[in-house]
This record gives structure tokens, C-alpha cells and sequence, in this order.
């Protein structure tokens, strides 16, 4: 909870502070964990998910703490997901000091510091690298509007020579030529 605010009506500022310096207090971790997803992974409080946050979140904070030499807000928020059938986790921090969380240097920290094997270290994901990867829903799409567009030039260019090409798709001849 942040309490209460007032905002300043001439700008994006609160008692203050800014909306960048608001920003600077959430820190998120993206991380793969190399065990085999459980959809009851999905409920917090669920048996496997308590597991999983017993061993996986204690050395991530213990870690978080060194790097910023500050202490998290306890509870972080804490999500699981299906990543290729491995433990996707998602892990986000509030400080109640501003920190700079755009610093570079804490996925490389957290891959160096963290002992678990069980942690994908090239999964590692802190503020400052987003995912750069194109999901496969999008790629998807992508090839679909091509291949809709190849059909429809492929059609257009059917239709044009069935009839008269002179008269009905000038603008074509030009561009097949």
C-alpha cells in the first residue's frame, strides 16, 4: 500500500516525488526454473506453489538485499507460469527507499550468487532488460497477414489477366513488368 497521495495539479508528481521517482522503488525478476510445471502451481497457497516459493524465493531476496544493500518490503509478489513445460517465475520487489533499479549488473549478480541448480541461469531477467523474444502468437500472425497478402496479390494478378489487364488493372502491369 502507498498510503496517501496528493497530486500536484500541474503535474505527474506526488508530496515530491515524481513518477520517475516512484518508479525506482519496484524492481521485477523474470527467471526459468528447470522443474516441471504443475498447474496448481498457478493457485498461491497451493502445496507445489508454497514449495517452489520456499526454496526459490528466500535466495533470490537474499541476493536482491546484497546487491542494493537495502531490504525489500516483505511479501513480494510472486507468480508462476508455464514456460515450455519448465517453472516460469516472476518475481516483483518494493523498496520502501528508492533505489535504482534501472542499475545494470543484478540479472548477472543473481546468475552469479544463486547456488540453485535447479535455476536457469541465462533465463535471468532484471528492470533495464526487457523481452526482447517475438512470441510465437505474434510470429504466428505475422505469417499469416504475408501469406493473406501473397493470396491476394496472387488472386488480384489472376483476376487482371482473366478479364482485360489493359482496361481493368493498369496499375499491376506496371508493377509485374
Amino acid at each position: 500500500m502507498l498510503g496517501n497521495l496528493s497530486l500536484d495539479e500541474s503535474s505527474l508528481a506526488s508530496d515530491g516525488s515524481n513518477l520517475t521517482d516512484l518508479a525506482l522503488e519496484t524492481l521485477s525478476i523474470h527467471l526459468t526454473a528447470m522443474e516441471p510445471f504443475h498447474p496448481l502451481l498457478l493457485l498461491p497457497g497451493s502445496a507445489p506453489f508454497v514449495l517452489l516459493e520456499k526454496k526459490i524465493l528466500p535466495q533470490v531476496t537474499a541476493v536482491v538485499a546484497e546487491f542494493y544493500s537495502a531490504h525489500p518490503q516483505e511479501g513480494p509478489l510472486l507468480l508462476f507460469s508455464n514456460t515450455d513445460q519448465w517453472v516460469g517465475v516472476y518475481i516483483e520487489y518494493k523498496f520502501q527507499t528508492p533505489v535504482g533499479t534501472h542499475l545494470p549488473g543484478l540479472a548477472n549478480f543473481l546468475a552469479q550468487s544463486i547456488m540453485d541448480p535447479a535455476v536457469q541461469k541465462s533465463s535471468i531477467m532484471a528492470n533495464g532488460q526487457p523481452d526482447t523474444s517475438i512470441p510465437c502468437y505474434a510470429m504466428a500472425l505475422i505469417l499469416l497477414g504475408l501469406l493473406f497478402i501473397a493470396l491476394v496479390l496472387v488472386w488480384k494478378r489472376k483476376t487482371c489477366f482473366g478479364v482485360s489487364s489493359q482496361t481493368r488493372c493498369p496499375f499491376l502491369l506496371l508493377l509485374l513488368q
